[in-house]
């Protein structure tokens, strides 16, 4: 089974396009790799893929700086060729997605943001 399940900030603008059979959507998701307690993080940028409705939802929604939390995506390989060689990236492929109430202000309602909301956990992520 091969489940992703995660939330991050849109890098950039949402690029979409028609495919031969609909729409696609790519999209680079910034994600922070916790470790609560600790001001050592790093960011991880995955780069994610839609297709059609799911692609539709996110022109229509998305923006640079959009938290979103993915509630049904999928890794993906993508192969191409360029100038004679082989290449290949992993992907996500997004078939569901809820844009958070950290918004594109990257605050949730009450003004915290995403560190300040998870600063009070009780535990240590390593």
């Amino acid at each position: 089974m091969d489940i992703v399940i995660t939330s991050g900030w849109l890098t950039a603008d949402p690029e979409h396009g028609p495919t031969s059979k609909g729409q696609y959507c790519n999209f680079t998701l910034g994600v922070l790799e916790y470790k609560f307690k600790d001001s050592n993080r790093e960011g991880l940028f995955l780069p994610m893929v839609c297709y059609d409705d799911t692609a539709e939802r996110v022109k229509k929604t998305c923006v640079k700086g959009s938290f979103i939390t993915l509630t049904n995506a999928r890794h993906i390989m993508d192969r191409w060729e360029k100038d004679g060689q082989k290449r290949q990236m992993l992907k996500i492929q997004v078939y569901g997605f809820e844009v958070s109430r950290f918004g594109t202000g990257k605050e949730d309602d009450q003004g915290r943001t995403l560190e300040q909301a998870f600063s009070d956990l009780p535990f240590d992520n390593q």
